[in-house]
């Protein structure tokens, strides 16, 4: 899609409402250290009687902005969509500028992000917002509904993210505003890929530590076997014994590194 330098002039297009940003109090996204009984038990929590779906988003927040191949993957579906050239047109095939003038515009970019991305996080909504530039062409900015204060159950934007009290988007002025993608109880394709993430995780972890542990040698120290401070004192050696093999043991005492020799 191309891009046009435009002054934007801050006139509204229809009937002018209160931003839903306005109306609720955002906080960010928790970052913990994440776990399968993690995963779980937030994905119990979007399942349950009264959904809540904080904790499953902050875990799927985490995924997709530090897993390196969920982020790669993802990138290409959007690519696919926000470089194809997009053009609407009438019955007969010719181009509908008005519309046209929308979809030239970088609002129409984050709407099919918006959208794509309802694959991956399941149900979202977003407020597009209308105006007129300065050369008098439509356009619109789009701001995307903070899904941990989405109730897709209820139709309903909570104030805070830990209740139930908001705006309902099925009735008055928000009914016409407010855009929704995917089915209600959809939790996304992020749901399957977190579980892999975290077990990659894990997996990557443990090898760290394997490598730690076996991949240097063994200390195989030897002392008199009656001065019990010097064994005290040679234990400490080996312990506080530094990446560099530095090692200060006590007289007498005996300091052998068998490394592993095996495949």
């Amino acid at each position: 899609m191309s891009r046009k330098n435009k002054t934007v002039q801050k006139i509204a297009a229809g009937k002018n409402t209160v931003p839903i940003i306005q109306n609720i109090t955002v906080q960010p996204f928790n970052r913990q250290s994440q776990d399968i009984g993690n995963w779980r038990n937030a994905t119990r929590s979007a399942e349950g009687h009264i959904p809540r779906r904080v904790v499953l988003y902050d875990l799927y927040n985490d995924i997709i902005t530090t897993d390196a191949q969920v982020i790669a993957i993802w990138s290409k579906r959007q690519d696919a969509i926000t470089t194809a050239n997009w053009e609407f047109t009438d019955s007969d095939g010719n181009p509908v500028d008005a519309i046209n003038e929308l979809i030239d515009c970088i609002g129409f970019e984050d709407l099919l992000k918006e959208i794509i991305d309802s694959k991956a996080w399941g149900y979202s909504m977003c407020e597009p917002t209308f105006f007129v530039n300065s050369n008098d062409q439509n356009e619109f900015t789009l701001f995307s509904v903070p899904k941990k204060h989405m109730r897709p159950e209820k139709g309903i934007i909570a104030k805070e993210q830990q209740n139930d009290d908001g705006i309902n988007i099925h009735e008055g002025i928000y009914a016409k505003t407010i855009m929704e993608f995917g089915k209600t109880k959809d939790l996304g394709l992020l749901l399957s890929a977190a579980m892999y993430s975290i077990y990659k995780r894990g997996s990557t972890a443990d090898w760290a530590e394997f490598i730690e542990i076996f991949g240097r040698g063994i200390i195989d120290a030897e002392w008199d076997g009656f001065d019990e401070s010097q064994r005290q004192q040679l234990a400490k050696a080996i312990k506080e014994m530094g990446a560099g093999g530095i090692l200060i043991r006590p007289s007498g005492t005996k300091v052998e590194i068998k490394n592993n020799t095996g495949n």
